[in-house]
């Protein structure tokens, strides 16, 4: 498996696929993780297609263990 893409290799796969610079690519990345970020924090998702759904959603409580300590707490 290969290591996960950082944002500066983003940018720069950004840049040379729009035929732009990194500065206006870096720009667009950070325009879209904004709006991708309110959306979802506003309750909605965001469908990228061919990638995924983009959402929040409610998990219920569950019972975990401290493993140093042992305690056990809801989460």
């Amino acid at each position: 498996m290969s290591k996960p893409m950082t944002k500066t290799q983003l940018v720069a796969a950004l840049a040379e696929e729009m035929g732009a610079d990194k500065k206006s690519a870096g720009a667009a990345l950070d325009a879209i993780c904004g709006i991708i970020t309110r959306e979802v924090s506003g309750g909605g998702a965001v469908t990228l297609p061919g990638v995924g759904k983009i959402q929040c959603r409610e998990r219920p409580e569950r019972m975990v263990r401290n493993p140093s300590t042992g305690e056990q707490f809801k989460k």
